[in-house]
């Protein structure tokens, strides 16, 4: 096991790609690596554990595969999670893809008897049941609804390599492209991540003589250290004193930009 780090930018998003490693990503706005990050996020994370799995069980795999469909949605809404939103995530996602129109018809049921059922009860629940073998996605069988985990998860894996590839080829300031960043944003934040420099770096091409004070509850030492700042920015450790803060205040005030 390799030792724990605790520098948050290191956090991994994916195999191979911390949270440093995506904001550089997201200065150069380099959408085919971002889009491979997030192939990877999903790969791993939800689709190769329950399908490339030697030992696969249906309950798990359609578990898992409830769990997909709320982060690629969270992803494509630019949603920062699901609270209260998780019904309309899977009603939503199955009316966005045609892989999913068998369940158009019944999104609300499945939503209630499956997905819930899973997650509260850890049981399908109102005739539903699950099945591990091939097949149709859905079918109903003398008031029996069945679905089919395996062609459930199948079909994920054809939904999520169709969104990456819409993000490789759409423009950066497309919809899809805001709300994926908006969401790989909230991600690093959970991950006690911090995006210092993001709103100057938006403001300041439009107002030249705009100062910027940055504050952080980490060390000037540890954020020019781990690439979070450069050297010389002006910066105020918390906590601070409202004297100490004019003081700052001040000094940045008097300074030629």
């Amino acid at each position: 096991m390799r030792p724990l780090d605790p520098d948050p930018e290191t956090t991994e998003l994916a195999a191979g790609t911390t949270v440093r490693s995506y904001r550089e990503m997201v200065r150069l706005h380099d959408q085919r690596g971002i889009a491979q990050l997030v192939l990877k996020r999903f790969e791993e994370r939800y689709v190769e554990p329950i399908l490339d799995s030697p030992t696969r069980h249906g309950f798990a795999m359609l578990a898992v595969s409830c769990l997909m469909v709320e982060a690629l949605e969270s992803f494509r809404q630019g949603w920062s999670d699901t609270d209260r939103k998780s019904e309309a995530a899977f009603c939503g996602f199955f009316q966005a893809h045609a892989e999913f129109s068998d369940l158009r018809p019944v999104a609300h049921e499945f939503y209630r008897a499956v997905r819930s059922g899973i997650l509260h009860q850890a049981e399908t629940t109102h005739g539903w049941r699950v099945h591990r073998g091939s097949g149709p996605l859905y079918a109903t069988e003398n008031g029996i609804h069945w679905i089919s985990a395996w062609e459930f998860a199948y079909r994920l894996r054809q939904v999520l390599h169709t969104y990456v590839e819409a993000l490789r080829t759409s423009d950066w300031q497309s919809p899809i492209w805001v709300n994926a960043r908006a969401k790989l944003q909230t991600i690093c934040k959970n991950s006690g991540a911090t995006n210092l420099r993001g709103l100057a770096e938006r403001l300041t091409p439009d107002h030249r003589d705009l100062r910027v004070l940055y504050m952080s509850g980490y060390t000037d030492d540890a954020m020019m250290r781990h690439g979070v700042l450069e050297e010389g920015t002006a910066f105020l450790q918390k906590p601070f004193t409202p004297s100490a803060l004019l003081v700052k205040v001040r000094e940045r005030l008097d300074r030629r930009i």
